[in-house]
């Protein structure tokens, strides 16, 4: 099942169609993003149909972000590379969460 989504075949109509609406309707997520000071793990296949730059893009919102790219995994790593998801959320889980977050330029 995993395989669907990787390119060429994964098309979504219903992902467009809901980006589509909170565009149109003013939703401002970037603006929330920045507001969380929480620590982030930011978990993206780099075979997944959504670009690489849109995960770097939000890990860069995230003021406490890590970014986790996974080689050989699409849109669902924890499906299709297990071990490396679980190595990459251990070590975040792991690692001390103490730290100011980023400055917002």
């Amino acid at each position: 099942m995993s395989a669907q989504f990787r390119p060429p075949h994964a098309a979504s109509v219903t992902g467009g169609a809901i980006a589509a609406r909170l565009r149109r309707e003013g939703y401002h997520w970037r603006r929330d993003l920045r507001a969380l000071s929480v620590p982030a793990l930011v978990i993206h296949g780099e075979r997944d149909v959504l670009p690489t730059v849109v995960a770097l893009e939000g890990s860069e919102l995230l003021p406490r972000a890590r970014l986790a790219l996974l080689p050989d995994a699409g849109h669902m790593p924890f499906r299709e590379a297990p071990e490396r998801f679980l190595d990459a959320t251990g070590s975040f889980l792991a690692a001390p969460s103490t730290g100011p977050p980023r400055s917002s330029s």
